[in-house]
């Protein structure tokens, strides 16, 4: 079995919108708000390991942080209601969502208030669906606007992505016992470390796969051993222990590969958002993006552009919708011959019970696989 490791570069980008609870003026608390003191050690860098969505709910301290260090630059906040209920023609409570989010840039981060200008409107400009109880939630919220594009440009990480040989190991676990099995467990193990186990209730199948995928083996520090243990406990609590053959793991490091000089390949990950509903015409914020990933890639690389959406609306709709986004993509960018796929909502990047979720859901997905050639010495 082997495990190969490579550099990746991920972008992240930044969705602009604070969601609100309905008729709330108070950022929810799933936001990451910090003391004046933290704000002293905040970096991006520290974001590195945090997925999309978990990079997002930072978003406060991110344009704090980037307006701390640009004192020239300038936003407006626009606070927005659902116009349901309570909250119809309530420009009141608009403006109390925005005034909030300005304090927390005020007193949290020392932003000068006269360089925040606070708006407040009934509906977004670009509403989401009134007519849905989902786009009402997305509607409730407060857009952060600047000209300044650094502000909201999106988060750059470089990390080491860990890629498997696909395929399944199967177990065939076997026991003797009269009274009947209450529990078990398979339990992989690198040096007394737990690096997977698999868990059952009452007898187990005769036999136990495990599907093997890039995340299986990440508890995985280095290649060699693994030692696999069964154990079973029966109905009269009497424990059974057994041991079977080892696995063993090639794991190719990427510092391994430079010091011999093999071929080596870099993944990049970048998404584009914000794509107004129903529609694929590229935007500034998407163009800008866009400029800077045909920088990166080369007449080796393999890119593929891949459309998604979230679950509002008709399925196959959607997966019209994601096919034109990704083949709009590639046009853009003058690759004719990449791989473009629409998924639409067949497969949802991320969770759609919150607004954040169903906006990054919107996007668009480049990959790009480039080889990289290392000189032997």
């Amino acid at each position: 079995m082997q495990i190969e490791d490579f550099v990746s570069l991920n972008m992240k980008p930044l969705l602009n919108y604070i969601f609100f609870d309905h008729n709330s003026f108070e950022i929810p608390k799933r936001y990451i708000k910090l003391t004046p003191s933290e704000t002293k050690t905040f970096s991006l860098e520290k974001l590195a390991s945090l997925d999309v969505l978990q990079t997002y709910y930072h978003i406060l301290n991110i344009i704090g942080k980037k307006l701390k260090e640009s004192p020239e630059t300038k936003v407006k906040l626009i606070g927005t209601n659902s116009g349901k209920g309570e909250e119809k023609n309530n420009l009141d409570l608009s403006y109390k969502r925005a005034v909030s989010v300005k304090d927390y840039f005020v007193n949290v981060w020392g932003i000068e208030p006269s360089r925040i200008e606070v708006e407040a409107r009934n509906l977004p400009k670009e509403p989401s669906n009134p007519d849905d109880p989902q786009g009402d939630e997305e509607n409730r919220r407060v857009e952060i606007i600047t000209d300044d594009l650094r502000i909201l440009e999106p988060v750059l990480s470089v990390d080491t992505l860990r890629k498997i040989e696909k395929g399944k190991i199967v177990f065939f676990p076997s026991q003797q016992t009269s009274v009947g099995i209450k529990k078990w467990a398979i339990n992989i193990k690198q040096n007394g470390e737990l690096v997977k186990s698999i868990i059952g209730a009452g007898n187990p199948s005769k036999q136990i796969e495990w599907e093997l995928d890039d995340k299986a083996f990440e508890k995985v520090v280095f290649g060699g051993k693994l030692d696999i243990e069964y154990n079973v406990v029966d109905s009269l609590e009497q424990v059974g222990k057994a041991t079977a053959e080892p696995l063993f793991v090639n794991k190719i490091t990427v510092d391994k590969k430079r010091m011999e000089g093999v071929t080596d390949r870099e993944f990049e990950y970048y998404s584009l958002i914000l794509f107004d509903f129903g529609s694929s015409k590229l935007e500034r914020q998407h163009k800008n993006v866009l400029d800077f990933i045909t920088r990166r890639f080369t007449p080796y690389s393999q890119v593929t552009i891949e459309g998604f959406t979230d679950n509002i609306g008709d399925e196959k709709v959607n997966k019209r919708i994601s096919e034109k986004r990704a083949r709009e993509v590639a046009r853009w960018l003058g690759l004719n011959n990449a791989n473009t796929v629409g998924v639409g909502e067949s497969y949802l990047l991320y969770d759609n019970s919150l607004p954040e979720g169903r906006f990054y859901c919107r996007t668009v997905k480049i990959t790009i696989e480039t080889p990289i050639i290392t000189n032997q010495k």
